[in-house]
């Protein structure tokens, strides 16, 4: 349920509702009540009765009640644009304010502005005198309270009390809002017309009902308060389908609506893009699943190839291995080669080698004259040298012819 925070202004008094408004039921969270003396300003009654409230910590707050000089009617206008009709409006108010629309603070409110089949559309108009908007308002505006909006109780009449007279003693006392004429719109009465005043005041505060914990004698006396906070809480307010008269700014809470809406949006965002990056993510995934049991089932058929083909060839794999046990013994060549590395140059290479007997013949081939790097070849007491000599080739390079006895 969201609070709501409602202050009325009257002549004697300023009054205080928090309410707790849901689609079904509301509730009276506190009343506050401060008397104007003289001894009192207006703007200090006011800012008392806001802090009593705690109307800082509301979801709205609104301002109502009593304004000198001001008033309400109706009329009918075509059904133009909004920013046409404020134009049009402006055009009309000579025809019913007597001084003109000079000096005047007016707003409107489109009473029918869903209804998609009338032709026309019914507009109530507030009026005040604009020196005494002005003195309210800087009233308002010294008190240091936030509010979101003033409205006349007379505007949010409709549609809770529609087809009742309405009477607001602490807010006009001299006229009443009738009830809709054959012509279909309501007029502000003398009070003097009326036979029953307070028996018509009786009638509106059982069709408005009372809020859950508040006793009747209260909501009589707070009922252009509850009025207001049936419209500000209803569907019928914030639609587009009027103009209200202007608070100074400093007035207008900052509850950071852009930032909660940005807010929302970016998380709305980064949950969309978690799902665009975890949906690419499991594609990803999917396809190198995909791969790898292609790479798999790819290996697996290499390998039974290869099995198949070793099956197929097991006896010639015997037959291999007979040969190759068959060879004789290759130690000594391995031997000498381990005793020749670490003693012939390292830009010598092996052309040829041959074992017969005790005897090695090696052909290796340099890139320069080796001069005495092959001395150290002979110096073991296994091997010993027969025969060295060289021959020098045409690009510079030489070949070396090299005989060794192998001693047993």
């Amino acid at each position: 349920m969201r609070r709501y925070g409602i202050i009325e202004t009257g002549t004697d008094e300023v009054r205080g509702v928090r309410l707790r408004c849901g689609a079904s039921r509301w509730r009276l969270d506190h009343f506050a009540v401060s008397n104007i003396t003289g001894e009192t300003t207006l703007s200090g009654t006011i800012r008392a009765v806001y802090a009593e409230l705690d109307a800082a910590g509301c979801d709205f707050v609104a301002v109502t009640g009593s304004l000198p000089g001001s008033g309400c009617f109706e009329l009918y206008m075509p059904r133009l644009k909004m920013s046409e009709l404020a134009a049009a409006l402006e055009f009309e108010l000579p025809r019913y304010l007597p001084g003109g629309a000079g000096g005047v603070v007016w707003c409107y409110r489109i009473l029918n502005f869903t209804d998609k089949t009338a032709a026309k559309y019914r507009v109530r108009v507030f009026f005040a005198r604009k020196t005494e908007w002005d003195n309210f308002s800087g009233e308002l505006e010294h008190s240091g309270i936030k509010a979101d909006a003033f409205i006349y109780p007379f505007m949010a009449v409709d549609p809770e009390l529609a087809t009742l007279p309405v009477y607001l003693p602490d807010t006009d006392a001299k006229f009443y809002f009738s009830v809709p004429g054959a012509d279909g719109l309501r007029q502000m009465e003398p009070v003097t017309s009326c036979p029953d005043p307070a028996a018509m005041s009786t009638a509106l505060n059982i069709a408005l009902g009372c809020p859950e914990g508040m006793e009747p004698e209260l909501a009589i006396r707070c009922t252009a308060s509850l009025l207001t906070a049936k419209y500000v809480s209803g569907s019928h307010y914030g639609h587009g389908d009027c103009r209200r008269p202007a608070l100074p700014a400093s007035l207008y809470p900052q509850r950071c609506r852009m930032l909660k809406r940005l807010t929302a949006v970016s998380g709305l965002a980064a949950l969309v893009c978690i799902g665009l990056w975890l949906g690419r993510e499991w594609l990803d995934l999917h396809g190198r699943s995909s791969a790898l049991q292609l790479e798999i089932a790819d290996a697996k058929h290499q390998l039974d190839s290869e099995k198949a083909f070793l099956q197929q060839n097991a006896s010639r794999s015997k037959a291999v291995s007979k040969v190759l046990s068959s060879l004789p013994n290759r130690a000594a060549v391995l031997q000498l080669l381990c005793y020749l590395a670490p003693r012939l140059p390292k830009d010598i290479a092996m052309s040829s080698y041959n074992i017969q007997g005790s005897r090695a013949f090696l052909t290796m081939k340099c890139a320069a004259d080796p001069e005495n790097a092959l001395a150290q070849v002979g110096d073991s007491a296994r091997y010993t040298v027969e025969n060295l000599r060289k021959n020098r080739n045409q690009d510079g390079s030489y070949y070396i012819y090299l005989v060794l006895n192998i001693n047993d």
